[in-house]
């Protein structure tokens, strides 16, 4: 999906590289993630995708915003249908036994498991919304637990568009420095995060 969106930006918009973007072109990105994530869509594309046009700080403000927008929203359909999925549940004991671990976890094992790049976040919203926590700790630690794959996403499409410039040769050789040690930060935590959750 990323490299289908730079190839069109490369091949026909080459102008949104230079182009300052509106206020409602950030919203409209942001009802995209959030409208991704309930439909249980990939949002590592979209949060990379967000950092190859508005850069790193401003496209992580976008995915995080829309992370914990999805969250919420994901949790309160979920509590709203609590009795119907509860009835569901019960027939089958494994699946009675999952959601029971769920609902008596900590926002601990919420805040481990949102660390990993490689659970999905759509799903994983309806999943941790039978958790029973206050309100503003939840979204909190979503907030804090989600932000360095947000941020490792959209640093990854920032570092995309540099290198796009740079075949352009519109970047100096400082930049083209930059932007592979950004790419190696950015790619680092695949290799940390898959140790850090079997560990745990």
């Amino acid at each position: 999906m990323l490299a289908i969106f730079v190839w069109v930006v490369h091949h026909y918009s080459y102008d949104l590289l230079q182009a300052k973007l509106s206020a409602q072109t950030a919203v409209l990105a942001y009802v995209v993630f959030v409208l991704g994530a309930l439909l249980c869509l990939p949002g590592s594309e979209p949060a990379a995708a967000c950092g190859f046009i508005f850069g790193t700080v401003n496209a992580t403000l976008i995915a995080s915003s829309g992370t914990v927008t999805a969250a919420a929203l994901s949790r309160w359909l979920v509590q709203r249908h609590r009795r119907w999925f509860e009835v569901r549940f019960k027939r089958n004991a494994k699946v009675w036994a999952v959601y029971e671990t769920v609902q008596q976890g900590s926002l601990r094992l919420l805040a481990l498991m949102r660390l990993s790049p490689f659970l999905p976040l759509g799903p994983s919203n309806y999943v941790f919304g039978f958790l029973d926590a206050p309100w503003v700790k939840y979204l909190a630690a979503t907030c804090l637990a989600t932000l360095p794959t947000k941020l490792m996403w959209s640093h990854l499409g920032a570092t995309g568009r540099q290198g796009l410039a740079w075949t352009r040769g519109e970047a100096q050789a400082d930049e083209l420095f930059f932007m592979v040690s950004g790419l190696a930060v950015s790619l680092k935590p695949w290799a940390v995060c898959p140790a850090s959750v079997i560990s745990f």
